[in-house]
C-alpha cells in the first residue's frame, strides 16, 4: 500500500493524532520556562584569591603566580588569565568547549586544596562556576524614609528570606554600604592610660561573650544541660566587661570610651537614585522561568508590604522578565503575521477558501507539536526557540503548498478529489522528503560550531528542524485526506496558467544559451563574493533592551568620598535626561561572579522608559559627551545589560583589544601607551582605556628589626596594633532575635571620619609588651611607595591591553582600522602584540560556520544524488546557491546589515531552500526523461508544471520572513540578519533555480553526451 493509499484510508486517526499533539503543545508552551537566551553553559570557572591588604606584587609572587601553576594542571583548561589588585586577584580558567563543566568545578576545588598549603595562612579562596545564573534578573532600589542601616535589615533579614523559598529562585543578595554593627569606640588617652591596646580589649570581650555546656545533669528524672554563659546581649552588657585595672578599681570597657550602634567601615557605596539606599537583587536558578519567577517575587512583596515598616518601596532598576514579555510577544507577532502573510499568499494563488485553508492547517498542528518535542527535550522558551519557529512558519508550509498544489492541479484537469489527492501525493512524495531533507541536513553539522554563538543557535535550529520534520508527515499523512474529504471539482482554473505559458517561452531562450547562461551566473556569484567580502562585520546583533549600565573608573589613587563626589556628576546628567526612570549605583563592588574590584571601580545601572522615541545608542552617545564635561577625572563606558552580562560570562567584555605580552611591566606601560597613541584618530573608538590603571599610593612601614625586637615587639604584633586601632576588629558577635550583630573594637578617631588622614598612622603608638605607649617611629620607617594598581597575565605571561568599545562603526571596520594604525610596529625583542575581545571570538565563530556551511553542502550533495541519482542535475541544482547568496550578501548591503553569525545562520538556512525549488523542478524533468522525452522538451514540461508550486513556496517563505525583517517587536533585531539573507537569497536564487538549473543541466548533459549524439535542442 503506498503512502497516499496510507494517509486515505487513517485519514480520521492521522488528523486526530496531530491535532491531539498540537494541542499538548499549547499546553506545553504555557508550561516551558520562559527566558532571554537558551541555557548555554560557559566552560568558564572564576577563582578569587584575597589577601588583605597586600599590595600587588606580593599578592603576584604570594598567590597570583602558585594558583596559576596549579590550575593551570586542570585537565581541559585552555587559557588562564589572571587580574591582579591589591589584596586579591582574580584568576579566569577558560576550558575547551567540550568539558564537562560539571566534572570540572570539583577538580579546580581539588587544586586549590593542593595550593593552599604554599599559600599564606590568612588567604581566602572562592571558586564558582561561571553561569547565566549568576546574574539577577531582577534588580531593584529599597526606597523608604528610613537611615540607610534600617533599609538594610528590612531588605537582609524580612524581604531576603521571604523570597529565597520562591520556585525558581535563586541567589538573592542585598547590596547596602551601611550595615549595622556595634562599635566600641576607644579614646587613646584612656587606653593608653590603661596600658592596654585595641586587641587586647577585644580579646577581654570575646572572651566574656562565651556560652559552653560544662555538664550533663540529672533532676527528678530529667536530664539538663549545665551551661556557663557570659552572653552579651546588649551595648550596655558590653560596656560593663572588664578589660583592667585592679580588683578594687576594675577598668571597664565603658571607661575607655563609647559603645554604640553604628554601620561597619565602608569598603563599598550604595546609591539608589543619587541617596544612599539598598539594592535588591535576584536571580534565577538554572532553566528557571523568569516571567514566573518576576510575578511570584511581585506577588510576595505585595503579601510582605503590611508587615514591612509604612513608607518603604521597591522600584525595579532592571527587570529582565519585561524584555522577555516584550521579546516572546513580538516573536509571537511574528509568527502570526507570517502564518498571516503567507496564507494570503496561497489565497492569491489557488482562488479556493478550502484548499487555502487545509494548507493553512499544517502551522498550527507541525508548530503545536514542535513545542511539545521541545518541551520534552528540556528547551526553553526564548528569542533562539521562538525565532526558529518565526523562521520555520515559511518552511512548514512548504509541504503543505506543494501537496496541495498538485491535488489541486489534478482537481484542475477533472479527476474526482480522492483520485486528485491520491495521484498528487504519489508524485511528489519523494520530491517533498527531498526537499524537507536539504532544509534539515544542513544543520546537522552546527555540532561542530562551539561557544556562545553554537550554543545560541542551536536552539534555533533545533527548534526549525523540529518543525521541518514534523511538517513532512502533516503534508503527505493528513493534508491527502482532508483533500479528498473536503476539496470540490473546480470550476474555473487557479492563477498562474499564464505565468507557466510565458516561463515556458523565456527558458525556451535560456535554454538555446545555456553556456552563456551558467556564464552570467557565474560572474554575479563572484560578484557577490567580492561584495561579501566588503561588508561591515560584528558578532552579535544586540537588542535594545530598556536598561543600560554605565561603568566609571576614577583615578585609583581617590579617596572614597572624592570618587562619590565624582561619580555624582553623573547623576545628574541621568536625572536631566527624560527617557530615564530611575537608577541605582554601586563603588567597589560588582554584580555577578566573585571579581576583583578596585575600591575606585563603580556602575550605575539606569532604566529607560517605555515609551521613549530615541534608542541606546542615541542617548548613551549624548549622555557620554555630557558626563565626560561633568566629571573630566572619570573614565567611562556604556554597555547594556544583557550584552554586559554576555561579555562578563565570556571573559570578553570588550569589542575592541589590543594585548601586548612581554616580560616587564614598566616596559609593557610604555608600549600601550604608544598603541593608543598610534590609534587615536580612529574614528567610531569609543570608552577606550589605554590599559594603565595607574598607581594605589600607600605608606609602608617598614619594621626596625633590632629596634622592634629590644623593646619586644614584633612586625605582627605591631600590625596587630595598629590594624585594630584604624580599621577595628570584630571581637565577637551579639545574639538579636533571629541573627547576630559584629561588635568592633577600635580607636575614635579625631576627625570623627572612618577614614583619617595619613599622619594620624605615622604619629599613632604601639604597646609594648611591658605596657609602655611607644611612637611607632621608634620601631618602624615611613616609606612612601605608588605600585601599579592593576597587574595582568594571560596563560602566564605578563600583559597590558588597550580596549574600546564602538560607536557608528563595525566590528570589523573596528578592527580593521586598528590593525592599519598598528602595522609596522616594531617591538623590542621578547614583546609581542594580538587582537582579543570579541573580535577573536567573533573569527572562532566565523572560522567554525564556514566549515559549517562546508559540511552543509556535502550533506545537500548526498541528498541530491539519492534524489536525483545524477552528479550532473545534483551540480545543476547547486549551481543556484552561489547566486543565492550573492543575493543574500546584496540583500545585507542594501538593508545596512553587518555580516554577523545570524546573517551567517541565515547563508547556512539559505543554501538548503535554494535546493528545495532545484529538486522539485529537476525531479519532474528527470521523470520526463526517464518516460522517454529528450531533456530539453522534459525541461519546459517541468517549467509549466512546477512554475506555481515554486513560486508559491517562495512566496508564501518569503512573506512569513517579512515580519522578522521588519523587526516585530522587542528582540527582532537578533533574528532580522537571519531573515535578510534569506528573503534576498531567496529572491534572487529563484530567477536562479528557474533558469540557470536547466541550463546547467541541459549544458551538463551536453558536454557528457558522445561526440555526434548531443541531446536534441530546441524543435
Amino acid at each position: 500500500m503506498s503512502t497516499a493509499a496510507l494517509a486515505l484510508r487513517h485519514g480520521r486517526a492521522l488528523l486526530f493524532v496531530a491535532a491531539a499533539a498540537a494541542t499538548g503543545g499549547i499546553w506545553a508552551a504555557a508550561q516551558m520556562p520562559k527566558g532571554v537566551y537558551p541555557e548555554v553553559t560557559f566552560p568558564r570557572e572564576q577563582v578569587v584569591a584575597s589577601l588583605a591588604g597586600a599590595p600587588p606584587a606580593l599578592v603576584l609572587a604570594g598567590l597570583t603566580r602558585p594558583l596559576e601553576a596549579q590550575l593551570s594542571t586542570v585537565p581541559g583548561v585552555e587559557q588562564v588569565r589572571a587580574k591582579t589588585i591589591r589584596g586579591a586577584v582574580e584568576i579566569s580558567l577558560f576550558f575547551s568547549a567540550d568539558t564537562d563543566m560539571d566534572k570540572a568545578h570539583p577538580l579546580v576545588l581539588s587544586r586549590l586544596a593542593e595550593a593552599r598549603a604554599s599559600l599564606p595562612p590568612e588567604t581566602e579562596l572562592v571558586a564558582e562556576r561561571v553561569l547565566p545564573s549568576s546574574f539577577p534578573i531582577l534588580s531593584m532600589n529599597v526606597e523608604g524614609p528610613y537611615p540607610p542601616q534600617q533599609l538594610y535589615e528590612v531588605a537582609q533579614y524580612t524581604v531576603r528570606p521571604a523570597l529565597s523559598g520562591l520556585p525558581g529562585v535563586g541567589l538573592v543578595t542585598v547590596q547596602s554600604s551601611d550595615i549595622p554593627e556595634t562599635q566600641v569606640l576607644l579614646e587613646p588617652s584612656r587606653l593608653a592610660a590603661a596600658h592596654l591596646s585595641v586587641p587586647q580589649v577585644a580579646e577581654r570581650i570575646k572572651a566574656q561573650n562565651r556560652v559552653q555546656a560544662v555538664a550533663r545533669l540529672v533532676k527528678a528524672h530529667e536530664q539538663s544541660l549545665g551551661i556557663v554563659t557570659g552572653e552579651l546581649q546588649s551595648p550596655a552588657d558590653v560596656a560593663r566587661v572588664v578589660v583592667g585595672g585592679t580588683p578594687e578599681a576594675p577598668v571597664r570597657v565603658g571607661d575607655l570610651g563609647a559603645v554604640t550602634s553604628g554601620v561597619a567601615p565602608r569598603t563599598t557605596l550604595i546609591r539608589v537614585d543619587g541617596r544612599p539606599g539598598v539594592i535588591l537583587n535576584v536571580a534565577r536558578r538554572a532553566s528557571g522561568d523568569i516571567l514566573a519567577l518576576d510575578a511570584a517575587v511581585r506577588a510576595r512583596l505585595l503579601e510582605l508590604r503590611p508587615s514591612l515598616p509604612p513608607g518603604i518601596q521597591f522600584r525595579p532598576v532592571y527587570e529582565q522578565a519585561k524584555f522577555v514579555a516584550d521579546a516572546v510577544k513580538g516573536v509571537r507577532d511574528a509568527v502570526l503575521f507570517g502564518a498571516l502573510f503567507a496564507v494570503l499568499v496561497l489565497a492569491a494563488f489557488l482562488r479556493d477558501v478550502r484548499a487555502t485553508l487545509i494548507a493553512a492547517l499544517s502551522l498550527p498542528l507541525a508548530l503545536g507539536a514542535t513545542l511539545l518535542i521541545l518541551r520534552q527535550l528540556g528547551q526553553t522558551l526564548n528569542l533562539m526557540s521562538l525565532g526558529g519557529l518565526a523562521i520555520a512558519v515559511g518552511l512548514v508550509i512548504d509541504d503543505a503548498v506543494v501537496i496541495v498544489e498538485a491535488v489541486h492541479r489534478h482537481l484542475e484537469e477533472g479527476l474526482a478529489p480522492e483520485e486528485a489527492a491520491r495521484r498528487g501525493t504519489e508524485e511528489l512524495f519523494w520530491p517533498v522528503v527531498g526537499t524537507t531533507a536539504t532544509t534539515v541536513v544542513v544543520f546537522l553539522p552546527l555540532g561542530l560550531l562551539s561557544g556562545v554563538a553554537g550554543q545560541f543557535f542551536s536552539s534555533l535550529s533545533l527548534a526549525l528542524s523540529v518543525a521541518v520534520v514534523l511538517s513532512l508527515p502533516v503534508a503527505l499523512g493528513v493534508l491527502p485526506s482532508l483533500s479528498a474529504r473536503f476539496l470540490r471539482p473546480l470550476r474555473r482554473p487557479s492563477a498562474g496558467s499564464g505565468a507557466a505559458g510565458f516561463y515556458a517561452r523565456m527558458l525556451t531562450s535560456a535554454l538555446a544559451h545555456p553556456g552563456l547562461v551558467v556564464a552570467l551566473a557565474a560572474a554575479l556569484g563572484i560578484g557577490g563574493a567580492f561584495l561579501g567580502a566588503r561588508l561591515p562585520s560584528d558578532f552579535l546583533p544586540e537588542a535594545d533592551e530598556g536598561s543600560y549600565v554605565v561603568d566609571y573608573f576614577a583615578p585609583v589613587g581617590a579617596s572614597m568620598n572624592d570618587a562619590d563626589a565624582l561619580a555624582s556628576r553623573l547623576e545628574t546628567v541621568l536625572r536631566d535626561t527624560p527617557e530615564v526612570v530611575s537608577f541605582s549605583r554601586r563603588l567597589g563592588t560588582e554584580l555577578g561572579p566573585p571579581v576583583a574590584t578596585l575600591s575606585s571601580r563603580g556602575d550605575l545601572s539606569v532604566r529607560l522608559r517605555d515609551d521613549r522615541k530615541r534608542g541606546f545608542e542615541e542617548i548613551a552617545d549624548e549622555q557620554r559627551s555630557k558626563m565626560a564635561a561633568a566629571a573630566p577625572g572619570l573614565r567611562i563606558e556604556f554597555i547594556q545589560v544583557l550584552a554586559d552580562m554576555l561579555g562578563d560570562l565570556q571573559g570578553s567584555p570588550e569589542p575592541i583589544e589590543v594585548r601586548i605580552f612581554g616580560p616587564e611591566p614598566s616596559v609593557l606601560r610604555r608600549l600601550v601607551a604608544e598603541a593608543s597613541e598610534r590609534t587615536k584618530d580612529v574614528d567610531g573608538l569609543v570608552d577606550r582605556f589605554d590599559g594603565d590603571e595607574g598607581c594605589a599610593p600607600q605608606l609602608d612601614l617598614r619594621v626596625l628589626p633590632g629596634e622592634a625586637g629590644r623593646q619586644g615587639l614584633s612586625a605582627q604584633a605591631i600590625s596587630d596594633q595598629l590594624a585594630g586601632a584604624f580599621l577595628g576588629e570584630v571581637a565577637t558577635q551579639l545574639r538579636k532575635p533571629d541573627r547576630l550583630e559584629d561588635v568592633r573594637v577600635r580607636l575614635r578617631q579625631s576627625s570623627g571620619d572612618a577614614t583619617p588622614p595619613q599622619e594620624a598612622l605615622e604619629q599613632s603608638t604601639v604597646l609594648t609588651p611591658t605596657g609602655m605607649a611607644l611612637p611607632i617611629r621608634a620601631v618602624a620607617q615611613p616609606e612612601e611607595s605608588c605600585p601599579p594598581a592593576a597587574l595582568l597575565r594571560h596563560n602566564q605571561r605578563n600583559m597590558v591591553h588597550l580596549t574600546a568599545r564602538l560607536s557608528g562603526i563595525s566590528l570589523g571596520g573596528g578592527v580593521a582600522a586598528v590593525r592599519r594604525k598598528l602595522a609596522g610596529w616594531n617591538l623590542p625583542v621578547g614583546y609581542s602584540w594580538e587582537m582579543g575581545g570579541l573580535y577573536e571570538q567573533q573569527q572562532d565563530s566565523f572560522r567554525s560556520l564556514v566549515l559549517v556551511l562546508l559540511l552543509a553542502i556535502g550533506a545537500i550533495v548526498a541528498v541530491l544524488l539519492f534524489q536525483l541519482r545524477s552528479w550532473g542535475l545534483a551540480a545543476s541544482v547547486l549551481v543556484a546557491a552561489p547566486l543565492g547568496l550573492a543575493g543574500g550578501v546584496a540583500a545585507l548591503a542594501i538593508t545596512g546589515t553587518s555580516l554577523n553569525v545570524s546573517s551567517m545562520m541565515g547563508a547556512i538556512l539559505l543554501v538548503g531552500l535554494v535546493v528545495k525549488n532545484g529538486i522539485l523542478l529537476l525531479d519532474h524533468a528527470l521523470w520526463g526523461q526517464e518516460a522517454g522525452r529528450p531533456l530539453h522538451d522534459a525541461l519546459l514540461d517541468a517549467a509549466r508544471a512546477r512554475l506555481r508550486p515554486i513560486l508559491m513556496t517562495t512566496l508564501a517563505t518569503v512573506a512569513a520572513l517579512l515580519p522578522l525583517v521588519l523587526r516585530f517587536g522587542t528582540g527582532g533585531e537578533l533574528h532580522r540578519p537571519l531573515a535578510v539573507v534569506v528573503l534576498g537569497g531567496l529572491t534572487f536564487s529563484t530567477a536562479a533555480t528557474l533558469f540557470v538549473a536547466p541550463a546547467a543541466a541541459l549544458l551538463v548533459s551536453r558536454l557528457r553526451a558522445p561526440q555526434g549524439s548531443r541531446p536534441p535542442g530546441p524543435k
